[in-house]
Protein backbone atom coordinates (compact mmCIF):
# COMPACT_ATOMS: atom_id res chain seq x y z
CA UNK A 1 0.00 0.00 0.00
CA UNK A 2 2.87 2.40 0.66
CA UNK A 3 3.99 2.68 -2.97
CA UNK A 4 0.36 3.45 -3.77
CA UNK A 5 0.58 6.30 -1.26
CA UNK A 6 3.71 7.64 -2.96
CA UNK A 7 2.05 7.44 -6.38
CA UNK A 8 -1.09 9.14 -5.05
CA UNK A 9 0.84 12.03 -3.51
CA UNK A 10 2.95 12.56 -6.61
CA UNK A 11 -0.20 13.25 -8.64
CA UNK A 12 -0.42 16.53 -6.68
CA UNK A 13 2.87 17.78 -8.12
CA UNK A 14 3.28 19.35 -11.56
CA UNK A 15 5.71 17.87 -14.02
CA UNK A 16 9.29 19.07 -14.03
CA UNK A 17 9.86 22.62 -15.20
CA UNK A 18 6.17 23.59 -15.09
CA UNK A 19 5.68 27.20 -14.01
CA UNK A 20 2.99 26.89 -11.31
CA UNK A 21 2.30 30.62 -11.00
CA UNK A 22 -0.01 30.91 -14.02
CA UNK A 23 -1.75 27.65 -13.07
CA UNK A 24 -2.75 28.97 -9.66
CA UNK A 25 -3.47 32.53 -10.79
CA UNK A 26 -5.71 31.54 -13.71
CA UNK A 27 -9.17 30.73 -12.32
CA UNK A 28 -9.97 28.15 -14.99
CA UNK A 29 -6.65 26.28 -14.71
CA UNK A 30 -6.79 26.39 -10.91
CA UNK A 31 -10.32 25.00 -10.96
CA UNK A 32 -9.16 22.07 -13.12
CA UNK A 33 -6.24 21.41 -10.78
CA UNK A 34 -8.44 21.44 -7.70
CA UNK A 35 -11.09 19.26 -9.33
CA UNK A 36 -8.40 16.57 -9.59
CA UNK A 37 -7.15 17.30 -6.06
CA UNK A 38 -10.69 16.90 -4.66
CA UNK A 39 -10.64 13.26 -5.73
CA UNK A 40 -7.63 12.45 -3.54
CA UNK A 41 -7.59 15.06 -0.78
CA UNK A 42 -9.94 14.45 2.14
CA UNK A 43 -12.40 17.34 2.69
CA UNK A 44 -11.14 17.60 6.30
CA UNK A 45 -7.45 17.47 5.32
CA UNK A 46 -5.22 19.35 7.75
CA UNK A 47 -2.68 21.72 6.25
CA UNK A 48 0.31 22.80 8.35
CA UNK A 49 2.63 25.35 6.80
CA UNK A 50 5.47 26.30 9.15
CA UNK A 51 7.44 27.35 6.05
CA UNK A 52 5.57 30.66 5.93
CA UNK A 53 6.74 33.13 8.56
CA UNK A 54 4.21 33.41 11.35
CA UNK A 55 2.00 30.76 9.77
CA UNK A 56 2.42 27.55 11.74
CA UNK A 57 -1.23 27.02 12.59
CA UNK A 58 -3.31 24.15 11.28
CA UNK A 59 -5.89 24.90 8.60
CA UNK A 60 -8.53 22.49 7.37
CA UNK A 61 -9.77 21.57 3.91
CA UNK A 62 -8.67 21.81 0.32
CA UNK A 63 -9.42 25.53 0.38
CA UNK A 64 -6.83 25.89 3.16
CA UNK A 65 -4.24 24.06 1.07
CA UNK A 66 -5.08 26.34 -1.84
CA UNK A 67 -4.79 29.45 0.35
CA UNK A 68 -1.38 28.38 1.61
CA UNK A 69 -0.19 27.89 -1.98
CA UNK A 70 -1.56 31.28 -3.03
CA UNK A 71 0.21 32.92 -0.08
CA UNK A 72 3.43 31.10 -0.96
CA UNK A 73 3.18 32.14 -4.63
CA UNK A 74 2.36 35.81 -3.94
CA UNK A 75 5.90 37.19 -4.42
CA UNK A 76 6.69 35.05 -7.46
CA UNK A 77 6.42 36.01 -11.13
CA UNK A 78 7.59 32.51 -12.08
CA UNK A 79 8.14 29.41 -9.97
CA UNK A 80 8.77 25.83 -10.93
CA UNK A 81 9.32 22.93 -8.59
CA UNK A 82 11.05 19.66 -9.33
CA UNK A 83 10.60 16.60 -7.14
CA UNK A 84 13.99 15.12 -6.25
CA UNK A 85 12.73 12.18 -4.21
CA UNK A 86 9.55 10.71 -2.76
CA UNK A 87 10.19 8.52 0.28
CA UNK A 88 7.74 5.90 1.48
CA UNK A 89 7.25 6.25 5.24
CA UNK A 90 4.26 3.94 5.66
CA UNK A 91 1.13 6.07 5.90
CA UNK A 92 3.29 9.15 5.32
CA UNK A 93 5.18 10.25 2.23
CA UNK A 94 8.14 12.62 2.29
CA UNK A 95 8.58 14.59 -0.92
CA UNK A 96 11.92 16.35 -1.33
CA UNK A 97 11.89 19.12 -3.90
CA UNK A 98 13.75 22.07 -5.36
CA UNK A 99 12.20 25.28 -6.55
CA UNK A 100 13.53 27.74 -9.10
CA UNK A 101 11.99 31.09 -9.72
CA UNK A 102 11.88 34.79 -10.29
CA UNK A 103 10.22 37.04 -7.77
CA UNK A 104 7.89 39.86 -8.77
CA UNK A 105 10.73 42.31 -8.00
CA UNK A 106 12.88 40.59 -10.67
CA UNK A 107 15.22 38.75 -8.28
CA UNK A 108 16.17 35.32 -9.62
CA UNK A 109 16.33 32.39 -7.20
CA UNK A 110 18.37 29.50 -8.53
CA UNK A 111 17.50 26.88 -5.96
CA UNK A 112 15.28 26.73 -2.92
CA UNK A 113 14.89 23.37 -1.24
CA UNK A 114 11.78 22.20 0.50
CA UNK A 115 10.09 19.10 1.79
CA UNK A 116 6.47 18.13 2.23
CA UNK A 117 5.12 15.41 4.49
CA UNK A 118 1.81 13.95 3.33
CA UNK A 119 -0.28 11.60 5.47
CA UNK A 120 -2.51 9.20 3.56
CA UNK A 121 -5.39 7.22 5.04
CA UNK A 122 -7.78 5.01 3.07
CA UNK A 123 -6.44 6.30 -0.25
CA UNK A 124 -6.92 9.99 0.59
CA UNK A 125 -4.56 12.71 1.77
CA UNK A 126 -5.59 13.65 5.32
CA UNK A 127 -2.65 15.91 6.27
CA UNK A 128 -0.12 18.06 4.46
CA UNK A 129 2.93 19.51 6.23
CA UNK A 130 4.96 21.94 4.13
CA UNK A 131 8.58 22.75 5.10
CA UNK A 132 11.36 24.87 3.69
CA UNK A 133 13.99 22.88 5.59
CA UNK A 134 14.46 19.34 4.28
CA UNK A 135 16.51 18.35 7.34
CA UNK A 136 13.65 19.43 9.63
CA UNK A 137 11.18 17.28 7.71
CA UNK A 138 13.56 14.31 7.81
CA UNK A 139 14.00 14.75 11.59
CA UNK A 140 10.23 14.81 12.10
CA UNK A 141 10.00 11.45 10.36
CA UNK A 142 13.00 10.01 12.21
CA UNK A 143 15.06 9.87 9.02
CA UNK A 144 17.94 12.09 10.13
CA UNK A 145 21.40 10.71 9.92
Amino acid sequence: MSQENVDLVLTLYPGPNVDVVPVFRDAEMAAELFAVAETIVDPDCECVSPRLAGDSDIRTGLEALSAVWMQWLAPWAMLRTNVDDAIDCGDRVLVMQRAFGRREDGVEVEMLTGADIWTVRDGRVVRAELYLDQDEARRILGLDG
